[in-house]
């Protein structure tokens, strides 16, 4: 078994709730079309996004685009994340948010997420997507969320000792993902 392959595995615990997204062929964004929708979503503070898939490889601007979305946050998150250790767990807090939030994580890992694979990347967009069908209100500050998800919620991912998470945790601590 290879070291990273914990990072192969993760998937939703609700298998039994929303699959892969419903998708006419012929009916696949362009890049830019992903690119435009997660700028339209992200907060202005995130700045814009210019590639869908290096801008993915820290966590950061998922985490950022899911907590958009929702209206919830995630308390723990490394903002600048630039060793692998550190966007490797930005990816699994973002990863763990979805699954809260609903979000469908089949079909794709983080470690997908982490190398830049577009068409698994295309797929979690459209997994948010379906979960997420409107674009976030333009006067996004002030204004409630529509979605019905409490405003402003705060999730904490939490480390405990023997869970999932933590051996996904301790199997990217000691792999190389190149």
């Amino acid at each position: 078994m290879r070291p990273d392959s914990e990072l192969d595995t993760f998937r939703q615990h609700g298998d039994d709730q929303q699959s892969a997204p419903r998708q006419s062929p012929g009916q696949r964004w362009t890049q830019e079309q992903y690119i435009d929708w997660m700028n339209r979503n992200l907060p202005d503070s995130a700045g814009p996004v210019s590639d869908m898939t290096q801008s993915l490889r820290s966590g950061v601007v998922l985490v950022r685009l899911i907590e958009q979305l929702s209206g919830e946050q995630v308390d723990k998150r490394i903002p600048n994340a630039t060793y692998t250790l550190q966007m490797l767990e930005n990816l699994l807090t973002a990863f763990k948010f979805m699954d809260r939030v609903g979000v469908s994580t089949d079909g794709y890992t983080v470690k997908d997420i982490f190398n830049g694979n577009e068409e698994k990347i295309v797929q979690m967009f459209e997994s948010i997507r379906a979960r997420f069908p409107h674009d976030v209100p333009q006067a996004r500050p002030s204004q409630g969320q529509s979605n019905g998800m409490k405003q402003n919620g705060h999730i904490q991912p939490q480390h405990t000792g023997g869970s999932e998470y933590e051996a996904l945790y301790e199997e990217a601590a000691r792999s190389t993902i190149g």
